[in-house]
Order: C-alpha cells, then structure tokens, then sequence
C-alpha cells in the first residue's frame, strides 16, 4: 500500500510539472501573440488617423516602441507611416534611412504594389525636401508607374503634382503644365476641392512664369484657387492665392489690383513669411504713383535672405530715386542692383547644373525601365527575326514582281513586233492583189476576179484586226479608253483629250496619213472636228464613245455625221460611214 501510495504521489507531481510547462508555454506565445496584434492595431489606428488627424497619428506612432522582436513587415509599415505623418504635418525630412526601411522591403515582396508606390512616392517627398533633384524626380517617376498599375488616383495625384512643381522650380514650365493638368483631372474626379486649390495655385503660377499669353488662364486658375480656399477657410491657402494674384497684376501693369492683393496677403501672413508681400505692394504703390508708401514696402522687404526680392526692391528704389533726382541714392541702388544679380546668375547657374543631371537621371530611369523589359528579349529577337524574314520576303516578291514585268514588257514588244511584220507582209499581199485586180478590169465577172475579190477583203479584215491590236498598245488610246470607261462610271471628266492627243492618235491610226489625204481629195474644207470624227467612225467608236470623247452630246455627233456625208458626198440614210467611203478611203 505504501508502495502505491507512493507511485500514485510520483503521478502527481509528473502532471503538476506538466501543467506549469504548458502553461507557460501559452502563456509565452499569447504574449507574443499581444505585442504583435497591440502593434498591428496601432499602426492601423494611425492609418485611419492619417487623412484626417495627421497630427494624432503622428503622437501615436510616436508613443509606439519596438523593444520587443517585431516582423519586417511591421517595420516597414511603421516606417512608411512614420514619414507619411512628417509630411502631412510639414515636419521637414533631413535624412531618408527610415524610408529605405520601407521602399527596400516593398521592392523585395512586389506583392502590393499600391505601398510600393507610396514609399517610392515619400521617398520622393524626402529627397525633394533635401533638395537632392534628380532623386527626388526619379522616385516620383517610379511611383507614377506603379500608382498607375495599383490604379491609386490620389497617389497618381500627388506625384503628378509634386513632379509639375519639381519641374516649375528648374524652369521646365512646360513639363511642369503636362504634369499639373494631369493632376487637375485626376483631383476633379476625386471632388477633393481643398487639393484642386493647390494644384490650381500650382497651375496659375507656372502659367505666370510662361507669360504674357498664359496670364488670362493664370488668373482664372487663382480666382477659383482663391474662391475654394475663402470656402473651406483655408489661410495658408487663400496667402498663397492672393500673392500669386498681386504678382499677376503687377506684372499687367494693373497697380491698384496689385495693391488689393498684396494687402490681402500681408494681413494673412505672419510678421516672417511677408516679405514677397511687402514687394509687390511697394511695386504696386510705385505703379500708382504713391512713391512715399512705395519706398515705405520697398524698405520692409528688404531683410529676407532671398536675393531676387531683394534685387527687385532695390530696382524700385532705384525708380524711385531717379524720378525724384536723388541721383546719388540712384547710382547707390544701381550698384547694389549689380551685385545682386551677379549673385542670382551664379544661383542660376546651379540651377541650370541641377537641371543637367536631373535630365540624365531622368534618362537613366528610362533606361533601368528598359533593362527591366530585358527579360522579354527572347521575344524581341523573335520578332526581330520575323520581321526580318518579312523583309527578306518582300524584297523577294518585289524583285520578282519586277522580272516578271520585264519579261512581260519584253513579249508585249516581241508581240508588236510580230504584229508588225505580219502588217506589213499583209499590205504588201494586199497591194499586189490590187495591182493584179486593176489590170483584170476587163473581166469583172470572171471567177479569178471574184476570187481575187474575195482574197482582197480577207486581207483587208486581217489587216484591220491587226492595225486594232497595234492600236490598243497606243498611249493615247489607252487614253481615250480610260476617259469613255471614267465618264461611264461617275457621269464626269477626269481629264480631256487635248490637240496633242488627236494629233498622236491621228498618226496612230494612219502613219502614212493615206487616210487623211483621201479624205481631203474629196473635201479639202473638213473642219478639225469633223476629221476627227472621221477618224473615230473609221477605227469602230460608238456614237456614244465619240461623243464622250469628243466631249459633246449624241445630237451633235448625229449632225456632224450627216455634215460629213454632205460634204463627203455619200448616201445621208446610211448608218455604216465606213462601208460608204470604203471604196473612197479604205483604211482597216
């Protein structure tokens, strides 16, 4: 009993250390578990802080601490939010390891491309506060690629945006509209009027800076700027508006506009941010003609550290001096104008060096885009190779087409030639039997007469078709077939037959002109036309054709007609001209 006892109490104290062991385990992975879930739930509570309480979600993800082991993907997060929050409550970026954190992890997973496109966006907004240039345009470039894939519109938005002002600030005014346009459509189908003011504000200053003809559009662009931001009381807006609206006006020369504006401006602005203010409202007051209040502005911007307002007091000043014969206080102005412009050329001058690498850069992300595609090189090649095969084949096709056109021209000249010969072997067979004929006058009814008869209208006929064929090879009357078949089809002229057609084509027909000196045996005073018509009726033209071509209607063809059988002296009631003057002027 004793022994049981014991082994029962040796069970016992097993299960009780088991117990604790499982215990503490569940007890090690829930906590575990509760850092990871109290972490996740802050930075989703900062996340849906971010648009509206940007400044609560920056003391939130301030308060949070990372001392226990916590994943990539909640660094990353934290990271991206962390410098989202900077952003939004215009705390200035001076270094970018944290945005690497994010940019570097969103990069290696490429699952959600919409968080890589936003920490490739505020990696942008980093550099661009470092005023790192090319950097900054690069990123915002990357991000516009992979916004427009994630299809986000508002981060599409502010990338266009924030590169249009990359832009405006390197004198790239045009690029800077293309960027600005396109984040006015795509602000206007969000409705968010609060951003439409800025890039309105971001608009009309860049339309400014394109000059005399932009400023209608400038100033429609900051009156509307300006009504949205009295709307949604919104100062720092409705400052910026207004100062833009003063420069606007002064620059049209309009003073009393530019005083308006100005004094608008200065009463929305701090004591430190006014000095541009101040200029603009000297500038207008010396427009005015008010020199005193003038040079009182004048004098009020001139402790900024920026060298073109000061450069722009300093030439007012200058004005004002000459005009009121302070000629020593003017040439005093004048040397200090000098130096200060010596002093905005050499920041122009890094501008300009700025503006030089930011272009290369922007070629060198073209091409890290263009390296990115290497992996459809295969593909490349091939239709690299199928087109060259398409090449190969057309020039191929090309020369064998041009063979073949050869060796048709040439048997279309054999053909004539053949044609030829055989014509004039049939004129000279024509000419004997007629010869023969003329001196058998006396027997006109014997049978060799007959036969001979009979052999000489064969010939004929042969001689006609052959002189049809030769005919049709003739420019000009392939010519004046194309003119009948295009009258046909659309009831007008393409083009006419002119003087120097009917001469080709008279020549065509009778080479020898045997034809046309027959006809002028019988009647010397045929008119042009009426020989002409002649010769249409002798190679077998319709009346219809003839009238086509010799461009009048079928009534006046008929009466020409019976004008020739007049003056020809033929029988009027027949229709076969040709068979009536056969005997007079044979020619086919």
């Amino acid at each position: 009993m004793l022994e049981l006892g014991s082994i029962i109490c040796g069970f016992r104290k097993q299960f009780v250390w088991q117990k604790l062991l499982w215990i503490g385990l569940i007890l090690s992975l829930t906590a575990c578990h509760s850092v990871r879930d109290r972490n996740d739930l802050v930075l989703d509570r900062a996340d849906s802080l971010m648009q509206e309480y940007p400044d609560s979600a920056l003391s939130l993800l301030e308060t949070l601490s990372f001392s226990q082991k916590v994943t990539s993907s909640q660094s990353a997060r934290y990271a991206l939010l962390l410098t989202q929050a900077h952003d939004k409550n215009y705390v200035t970026h001076t270094d970018d390891s944290l945005i690497r954190i994010a940019v570097n992890y969103y990069d290696s997973i490429a699952e959600n491309v919409g968080l890589q496109a936003k920490a490739h966006y505020y990696w942008g907004r980093v550099e661009q506060d470092r005023n790192r240039v090319p950097s900054c345009a690069r990123e915002f470039l990357i991000a516009i690629s992979l916004a427009e894939k994630a299809k986000d519109n508002n981060l599409l938005c502010l990338s266009y945006s924030n590169l249009g002002y990359v832009f405006f600030q390197e004198d790239l005014n045009n690029k800077a509209d293309s960027c600005f346009q396109r984040a006015r459509l795509l602000v206007q189908q969000s409705q968010d009027s609060t951003r439409l003011a800025l890039i309105l504000v971001n608009l009309g200053q860049n339309y400014i800076a394109l000059g005399q003809a932009k400023y209608p559009a400038a100033k429609e662009c900051l009156t509307h700027a300006l009504v949205i931001a009295e709307k949604k009381a919104d100062k720092r807006m409705e400052r910026l508006a207004t100062l833009l609206l003063s420069t606007l006006y002064s620059r049209l020369e309009d003073g009393r506009k530019a005083v308006e504006f100005a004094k608008r401006c200065i009463a929305l602005s701090d004591e430190k941010s006014c000095f541009g203010a101040y200029l603009l409202l000297g500038d207008g007051y010396y427009k005015l003609g008010e020199y005193d209040s003038a040079q009182v502005y004048l004098n009020k911007s001139l402790p900024v550290d920026n060298y073109n307002t000061r450069l722009g007091a300093y030439m007012r000043l200058s004005d004002i001096a000459k005009v009121e014969k302070r000629y020593a206080e003017a040439i005093a102005f004048e040397n200090l104008v000098t130096a200060y412009q010596d002093s905005v050329i050499l920041c122009q001058q890094d501008v300009t060096l700025v503006s030089a690498i930011k272009d290369v850069q922007i070629h060198s992300v073209e091409k890290e885009q263009a390296v990115f595609f290497g992996r459809f090189r295969y593909l490349f090649f091939f239709l690299f190779l199928a087109l060259a095969t398409l090449i190969v084949f057309f020039v191929y096709k090309r020369k064998r087409y041009y063979l073949e056109a050869l060796n048709a021209q040439l048997e279309h000249k054999k053909s004539r030639e053949d044609l030829n010969r055989e014509l004039e072997l049939k004129t000279v067979a024509l000419g004997q039997l007629q010869q023969l004929l003329s001196l058998r006058r006396d027997e006109p009814e014997s049978l060799d007469v007959k036969q001979m008869r009979e052999q000489i209208c064969v010939l004929e006929r042969e001689r006609a078709m052959i002189l049809k064929s030769l005919l049709k090879h003739v420019k000009v009357y392939l010519k004046m077939q194309q003119i009948i078949c295009y009258y046909k089809q659309y009831g007008d002229y393409k083009e006419h037959f002119g003087i120097d057609d009917w001469s080709h084509l008279m020549i065509s027909i009778d080479p020898s002109r045997q034809f046309y000196e027959r006809l002028m045996a019988c009647n010397d005073f045929l008119l042009d036309d009426e020989v002409h018509l002649c010769y249409l009726l002798q190679i077998g033209l319709s009346v219809i054709d003839i009238s086509i071509v010799m461009g009048c209607t079928r009534d006046n063809i008929y009466k020409k007609k019976q004008t020739v059988y007049a003056k020809l002296k033929l029988a009027a009631d027949n229709d076969d001209l040709k068979e009536s003057w056969g005997k007079i002027a044979p020619l086919f």
